[in-house]
């Protein structure tokens, strides 16, 4: 997608995350469930992008990969949700090359409603899909396909 010419740049900070669904822990054994987590995770990273010029389909690489030094390599923070993608149940018995591939979400920042993104809809500017100020109180779930 090109930059939106309509909108002047506003530049955001976006805090990315990880999203399992949440598990009954009470029939677990607490040295098993002290190695997984469940609900939402601690921050993995953040990027400052103008919501106004940046869609999720481009953010997808910024999030993955490190062009430091004219060299692609996986990013720290991707590493981190890969790390954490893979100590989340396979829920729904997905097979083995779909288990690090994710869809994107937005969730509050009280944790009380996430909003998955449609595939299709990673077109759009991150702007579009919300109201000015409710920007603010989301954060970016990378929501991996076990869990969906």
């Amino acid at each position: 997608a090109a930059i939106n010419p309509d909108k002047e740049s506003l530049n955001c900070s976006l805090t990315i995350r990880v999203y399992g669904k949440a598990k009954d822990c009470s029939d677990g054994h607490s040295y098993l469930v002290g190695d997984s987590f469940s609900d939402v995770s601690h921050p993995i990273g953040k990027l400052i992008i103008d919501i106004r010029a940046v869609t999720l389909q481009q953010l997808r690489p910024m999030i993955e990969y490190d062009r430091s030094n004219r060299m692609d390599k996986r990013s720290m923070m991707f590493q981190e949700a890969i790390f954490l993608m893979d100590r989340l149940p396979n829920e729904h018995g997905r097979p083995r090359h779909e288990l690090r591939e994710y869809r994107f979400g937005f969730i509050k920042k009280d944790f009380s409603d996430i909003r998955m993104v449609h595939p299709n809809e990673e077109t759009k500017y991150i702007s579009e899909f919300f109201s000015p100020t409710d920007f603010f109180l989301h954060d970016l779930c990378i929501v991996p396909l076990t869990q969906i």
